[in-house]
């Protein structure tokens, strides 16, 4: 087992070398390499460059068509006309589809409102919450590895170098003293050149850093002046607004109550009003005819009726008296019979 894993160990030291010989042992060699860098490094930005490109352009796009409304009526007129535009001409493969899938959801959460007065489109979701670097898949990607690889990728070439000038200076140092100073002399000259290397891979990032910030700065700024020209045009529904709103609602209702109570209130008090004169007259039609028959009587009647009142009086009052004088007298003699007894 242990000479199996010296063997491996062995093996594994000289093919390492060996791969290190092969890249930095030419003078040359170090410039290709950095030239294979700096070319890879151009590829790549010309490629970000590109992408990118039309990732800004569909967002311009759809910007420039959002801000030939002007303001938020003209905006909520044509908003129907602005979606089928849209709908069947700006879609295409690539970031173009990708910019109109996230405005078509965004689209989903807007509502035409024309209660208060000229109509207009209200959004309770911000715009940015659908069109963002993130959500449309607009970010560095892959790119943004880039750099720390192209510096480690330096770092690493160099390494190799000096592992392989290492590797050259041991088996030359058992030379006499002028062989020894060769050997010094060419070891610090291959080291020299192999951090050529990570010199242009540490400018290679640098660079691409710099575009790769920029580009994704740019990015952001066209997305956030998308972003507020659809706003501009719209009518964000705040929870003030909308308990304002709930509040003037309930305001009128109360009103309109109040006006309907006081309606109804006046339209039951006429008829109440009206009523006793309803109720005076009613009785003054029944009373008439009566009041008419008693004055219609004639005088005899009218005294036949005094004297026979007279009459029934004057013998209701006498036999009153005599009921009183007899129980007077029989007072008297229960008085009389108790003092005598």
């Amino acid at each position: 087992m242990n000479d199996f894993g010296e063997g491996f160990g062995l093996y594994l030291k000289d093919g390492i070398i060996a791969i290190a010989e092969a890249l930095t042992l030419s003078d040359s060699r170090p410039g290709q390499i950095a030239g294979i860098l700096a070319l890879m490094t151009i590829v790549l930005s010309v490629w970000y460059i590109i992408r990118t490109r039309r990732q800004l352009s569909a967002v311009q796009l759809l910007d420039k068509k959002i801000r030939s409304y002007p303001d938020i009526r003209s905006f909520a007129e044509g908003h129907g006309e602005l979606i089928h535009e849209l709908r069947s001409g700006f879609p295409k493969r690539g970031p173009r589809e990708t910019v109109w899938e996230a405005f078509d959801e965004f689209n989903e959460t807007v509502v035409r409102d024309d209660i208060d007065g000229p109509p207009a489109i209200r959004n309770s979701i911000r715009p940015a919450s659908f069109l963002n670097v993130d959500d449309l898949g607009f970010g560095p990607g892959f790119f943004r590895i880039l750099p720390n690889t192209l510096v480690s990728a330096g770092l690493l070439l160099t390494f190799l170098g000096l592992v392989a000038a290492l590797h050259q200076f041991s088996q030359s140092m058992d030379v006499g003293a002028e062989g020894m100073d060769g050997a010094m002399r060419d070891f610090m000259q291959i080291a020299s050149a192999k951090f050529v290397m990570s010199l242009v891979g540490l400018f290679c990032s640098i660079v691409f850093t710099f575009l790769l910030r920029t580009r994704q700065n740019k990015l952001d700024a066209a997305l956030h002046r998308l972003c507020i020209g659809i706003e501009r045009r719209l009518v964000f529904v705040s929870l003030e607004d909308l308990g304002f709103r709930q509040l003037r609602a309930a305001t009128e209702q109360r009103e309109y109550l109040r006006e309907i109570g006081m309606g109804m209130v006046a339209e039951l008090q006429k008829p109440l009003e009206a009523l006793p004169d309803r109720i005076t007259g009613a009785i003054a039609d029944k009373m008439d005819p009566i009041f008419d028959r008693v004055s219609s009587m004639g005088t005899s009647n009218m005294e036949g009726l005094v004297g026979n009142l007279s009459d029934q009086l004057s013998h209701s009052v006498g036999n009153a008296l005599t009921r009183a004088s007899e129980s007077l007298g029989r007072q008297r003699i229960g008085s009389a019979s108790w003092l005598t007894g």
